[in-house]
């Protein structure tokens, strides 16, 4: 806080070195924020680019590795073709015995003849041209429907409309899960086709080191952001369960999880080889569903050999590695930002120092030490200062010798105003004193004239020129007792400072001082207030004073109000004669009319005052229309929730 003489000058919010340092540090914040924040999102987008790049590569080599297990078994299953192969023709020759009528073929009997010779589980199966199963010695599997599989169904037509036996790879059958061969021959009839399906029980057991679950166990156990992964053939939509369609659910390292969506994605994966996503309930993390095509063989079935794998991607992984890339740079900005403090602390005072010695100057010169030098300081810009304040210190000087000359000569010529207006004052108020003595003086002769008059007209004897003579005096004195009162209104006319006045009150107020029978007052103004001079009542009580004298046949008199560029529009109209055209400006003038001829004329003074106008606007014949314009600020709705209404005043 500085002292200038005896006062204290009291120093702004904040100093210049604050202000400087604080726009230094404010601009270096942003600056660090937006190159760490893109550093950030750049880092993280690389995470995740990286994330997404590696899971891609990794189900490339997924579905790679699982087509390859699948070729590979169409090279293991080609040891059960000879055993296949006879036992069809073992069928084939019971079919010819029975006549080729399924009906007499005993399929328990052939049954036990193939499983004694060739020591393997078999299984019998006729399928007719619809491609359902109408015999067999499975009681569970007849009517199994076949064409509900377009591809495979389409191949078992070809077989059987054909001469030539075919072979399937090793397959898991649906229901029971056995891994089994089958063997497709048309009859000679080619009304069926004989099917037989030798089980392979240790089929998967003596592969363990190359199934699906060793694949699947293998991926989700070395690729990292993994949760796990899930070999799934058609068995599960066929079955509509899940769990179903894994070989050997028990070989994984992991539990299959209960998911609502599942069998869904799978279905339409199976549908349309389209992979399919959906995100985990717990928001951490998806699962993603690939379609794996079947192998290219010629086994019957190998367009239902395809697969779809399920990977389960925790989202976890790289949500930590983001997170402690974000601690990184926040770090690194928390850094950043404390050494821009320390610049812009160093830079701010190296820009200011300069200022405050300046300022120093500037408060002794201002204690009225006015020989004290400006120091000097480093730049060419404070150089120019220090010249700028040394000329204006000379210049003050000189304006301070003329100040206070003109000082003195402004305390002389104020005093005497005071006293003229003083003089003025008391002169108003004797003149306002000798008006009012005279106006009461002068009204009370014209009493005692009148009543001289009355005396003199009762003596005088009655002739022709009597009755004319005291007429004419009868109608001057009473002009001159009106002009007289006139002058007296006139006298109020901005005395006193203008206020607010509500139109309803002064309108109420107006129509009781006035005899007004069989004429209506409409009275829209309800919450409009006018700022005016405290005359403002003898305007409204001369403008429906006029309406009622001048009107003729006037029933109805109406107060509008409305709003025209912010500027207050009040008219005032009645259903009267109306006013000629060429009178509708005389009627302002002082001395028109048939009265006093002072109506009119007192009311434009009267608004006058306040800047409010007044003009006729209405059509002769249609009754007469005075438009009252009152400037912006000086008119106001009182209450603006409460909305205008109209008030009837009945005339008497």
């Amino acid at each position: 806080m500085s002292r200038i003489g005896n006062e204290q000058i009291i120093p702004t919010r904040h100093s210049l070195l604050y202000r400087t340092m604080s726009i230094f540090l404010i601009l270096g914040i942003i600056f660090v924020a937006l190159v760490f924040s893109a550093l950030y999102v750049q880092e993280s987008h690389s995470l995740e680019d990286q994330f997404l790049l590696s899971h891609s590569f990794s189900e490339q080599s997924l579905v790679s590795s699982v087509s390859l297990l699948l070729e590979s078994r169409y090279v293991y299953d080609a040891a059960f073709e000879p055993q296949l192969k006879a036992a069809m023709m073992i069928f084939s020759a019971e079919y010819d015995i029975a006549g080729r009528k399924p009906e007499l073929l005993d399929f328990q009997k052939i049954r036990t003849h193939i499983e004694e010779t060739f020591g393997t589980a078999t299984h019998l199966y006729l399928i007719d041209s619809k491609g359902t199963i109408r015999y067999s010695t499975e009681r569970d599997e007849i009517g199994l429907d076949f064409s509900v599989y377009p591809d495979f169904f389409k191949r078992l037509n070809q077989i059987r409309l054909g001469n030539s036996y075919e072979s399937d790879v090793i397959v898991r059958t649906f229901g029971s899960g056995e891994y089994r061969k089958f063997g497709y021959q048309p009859t000679p009839d080619h009304k069926y086709i004989m099917e037989i399906g030798l089980t392979v029980p240790d089929f998967e057991i003596n592969r363990q080191d190359k199934s699906l679950s060793s694949i699947a166990n293998l991926y989700s156990a070395t690729v990292s952001g993994i949760r796990s992964v899930f070999v799934f053939d058609k068995s599960a939509i066929f079955e509509q369960n899940a769990e179903k369609g894994i070989e050997n659910p028990d070989l994984y390292n992991y539990s299959l999880l209960v998911k609502a969506d599942r069998l869904e994605a799978l279905t339409s994966v199976f549908k349309t080889g389209n992979t399919v996503i959906r995100d985990e309930p717990d928001g951490k993390g998806y699962r993603k569903y690939i379609y794996v095509p079947p192998p290219d063989l010629p086994a019957v079935s190998s367009s239902e050999m395809g697969k779809v794998i399920e990977i389960t991607y925790d989202l976890q992984v790289i949500k930590d590695r983001q997170h402690q890339s974000l601690i990184l740079y926040l770090t690194g900005a928390i850094i950043a930002i404390f050494g821009i403090l320390v610049i812009a602390y160093a830079v701010s005072r190296y820009i200011t120092g300069p200022i405050d010695e300046i300022i120093s100057d500037i408060e002794e010169i201002a204690n009225g030490r006015y020989d004290h030098p400006i120091r000097h300081t480093r730049g060419f810009e404070f150089k120019r200062l220090e010249d700028s304040i040394a000329k204006m210190v000379q210049r003050l000087k000189d304006d301070i010798v003329s100040i206070k000359a003109t000082s003195e000569k402004l305390d002389t010529e104020l005093s005497q105003r005071r006293i003229i207006e003083e003089a003025l004052r008391k002169a108003n108020k004797k003149l306002h004193l000798l008006g009012s003595i005279t106006r009461h003086d002068i009204l009370n002769q014209i009493t005692v004239i009148t009543g001289v008059m009355d005396i003199i007209f009762d003596e005088l004897p009655t002739d022709s020129r009597k009755g004319r003579i005291f007429e004419n005096l009868n109608r001057a004195v009473s002009t001159i007792q009106k002009q007289i009162s006139f002058t007296g209104q006139y006298e109020q006319m901005g005395v006193y400072s203008p206020i607010w006045q509500r139109m309803s009150d002064v309108c109420r107020a107006s129509r009781e001082e006035l005899f007004m029978p069989g004429v209506q007052i409409l009275d829209s103004t309800t919450n409009l207030e006018i700022l005016a001079d405290p005359m403002f009542n003898r305007v409204i009580y001369n403008l429906l004073e006029n309406a009622i004298r001048h009107g003729s046949t006037a029933t109805r008199i109406e107060l509008l109000f409305y709003e025209e560029q912010k500027a207050g529009i009040l008219i005032i109209q009645d259903d009267g004669c109306g006013i000629p055209d060429d009178a509708k400006e005389r009627i302002f003038e002082r001395g028109y009319g048939s009265n006093t001829g002072f109506g009119l004329f007192l009311v434009r003074e009267i608004l006058e005052i306040t800047g409010i106008t007044i003009q006729e606007t209405g059509k002769s014949g249609s009754g007469a229309r005075f438009e009252i314009c009152i400037p912006p600020q000086k008119w106001r709705n009182s209450d603006p929730d409460i909305p205008q209404t109209q008030t009837h005043l009945s005339g008497q």
